[in-house]
């Protein structure tokens, strides 16, 4: 009886060996899927650190350019391969190699003998599109020596330094050279700075002329002015004194002045312009006292007014 069922054991035996083979395939299968998306995302992260590295240089070679070419008109600072390429003219026409060679070393010397330092920091500013640093101290260029030759430090690091123009002409002195040559002259000079109390007496010694007081336009060009001359169009004369007889009607029976009169005309709308009622008033009140002779009448005083037809 026992013989009988060993099949089947050998059978079920088999079937559990091959589920766990199929479960060993799953764990492999899992493991890859997961190490390769981790693969993938790290090849992310590193291309988009790359594409951030090259922003930020592009963005800095765009800053030195435009630093450099500020400095070629202003002459602040002074480009050390400009120097080197100076020193190599200076001995003939053709460059000379071994005085630039020559230069690059002097300024090497004096960087290790903290010449170009002022209170205690370097003043040779480095501009290199590929590194952060700013400043080229004596520290740093000791760790260079050590990992590379003197050409290398020179192509690579050592041209793309700046040193203000003071340190030229104090490096020219100290290497018994000619002084600060034409060719680093500032193109366009500064204007000299004047203080609050230079500009107060330059005040107090320029005379006060007072200017004359006058319209923007000469004589000539108000002469040229197209139209008539203000003041000799009247178009409004004719209109105005036939309100006459109206206007000494209003002044007799309500005992107004001119101008009162002239004002109740306007803002009845008989006084003909596109004035406000003001203006037209004054108007006619201008043009009746200078027909009539000036007189009128004001609030308070008797005045003989002869009415423009006789009562009968």
């Amino acid at each position: 009886m026992t013989e009988q069922h060993l099949p089947s054991y050998e059978r079920d035996f088999s079937q559990v060996q091959q589920l766990r083979d199929i479960a060993a395939r799953f764990e492999r299968a899992a493991r890859h899927c997961f190490n390769s998306k981790v693969q993938r995302l790290r090849d992310i992260v590193e291309r988009f650190g790359w594409v951030r590295l090259y922003s930020i240089r592009r963005r800095r070679t765009a800053w030195i350019e435009r630093f450099t070419k500020i400095q070629r008109d202003k002459r602040e600072w002074i480009n050390c391969a400009e120097i080197a390429e100076w020193c190599s003219e200076e001995s003939g026409v053709m460059p000379n190699e071994v005085a630039r060679e020559a230069a690059y070393k002097k300024i090497l010397v004096d960087l290790f003998e903290e010449f170009f330092e002022e209170n205690g920091r370097s003043q040779l500013m480095l501009l290199h599109p590929y590194t952060a640093k700013t400043r080229m101290t004596r520290e740093w260029l000791t760790h260079l020596v050590q990992v590379y030759d003197d050409q290398t430090i020179i192509n690579q690091l050592l041209a793309h330094c700046w040193m203000p123009r003071r340190f030229l002409e104090r490096w020219l002195a100290n290497h018994r050279m000619q002084p600060r040559p034409e060719r680093f002259e500032p193109k366009c000079p500064t204007p000299p700075t004047t203080t609050p109390q230079s500009l107060s007496q330059a005040r107090k010694a320029e005379p006060v002329i007072a200017e004359a007081v006058g319209h923007g336009a000469s004589d000539a060009d108000r002469e040229r002015r197209f139209g008539p001359k203000p003041g000799t169009l009247r178009r409004y004369e004719a209109a105005d004194r036939a309100l006459y007889p109206e206007l000494e009607r209003i002044m007799a029976e309500k005992q107004k002045s001119v101008s009162a009169a002239a004002f109740e005309l306007a803002e009845a709308g008989q006084v003909k312009s596109f004035g406000t009622a003001q203006s037209r008033a004054k108007r006619l009140t201008a043009l009746y006292k200078r027909d009539r002779g000036g007189t009128g009448q004001a609030r308070g005083e008797e005045v003989q007014i002869t009415p423009a037809r006789e009562l009968t």
